[in-house]
């Protein structure tokens, strides 16, 4: 199948598919996991056997796909999930007054399901003493960036000490 008639088909299903997975996944990530049974769809189309798929072996191909598309969604939601729960564990045991940054030391472990994961990952590495530029390459993203993320973090971290004597 050619680009052309691969973009038709594409525009001719794209509803259909995107019901059909939104209906099986969380809302936020169904654009995602129909882009990805496209491309998926496209390299298989690629190889001789399927080269000269009629419309019924490709609209079943195209669903057999999605489903794979879909349980690896959940299959990785589900291992991140399992993950989270292992760091806010972790974090509770890393956090302690003896950490090295001396405003993010000795936050209380009830305060960490007010963090973010991302703000929480952040935060065990700057207890664990982890430099910028190691974060940075850990994280995937400019060194400038983590410092303004440490800085927002370290911001929050009074407000919640605020908010919870405030409450008391």
């Amino acid at each position: 199948m050619d680009e052309d008639k691969f973009t038709e088909y594409v525009r001719r299903n794209l509803p259909s598919l995107r019901a059909y997975v939104a209906k099986r996944t969380r809302s936020d990530d169904v654009s995602d996991v129909v882009q990805e049974t496209f491309r998926s769809l496209w390299i298989t189309l690629q190889r001789p056997d399927y080269s000269t798929a009629g419309p019924r072996r490709l609209s079943g191909l195209l669903y057999r796909i999605a489903d794979r598309r879909i349980a690896d969604y959940w299959r990785v939601a589900y291992r991140r999930e399992e993950g989270m729960e292992t760091l806010r564990s972790s974090a509770v045991e890393a956090v302690a007054p003896s950490a090295s940054d001396e405003v993010l030391s000795g936050v209380p472990p009830e305060w960490l399901h007010e963090l973010s994961d991302d703000e929480l990952r952040l935060l065990l590495r700057v207890v664990e003493g982890t430099p910028i530029g190691g974060i940075a390459r850990e994280l995937g993203i400019s060194p400038n960036a983590v410092s303004s993320r440490i800085k927002r973090l370290r911001a929050k971290v009074p407000k919640l000490a605020a908010r919870e004597v405030a409450n008391d």
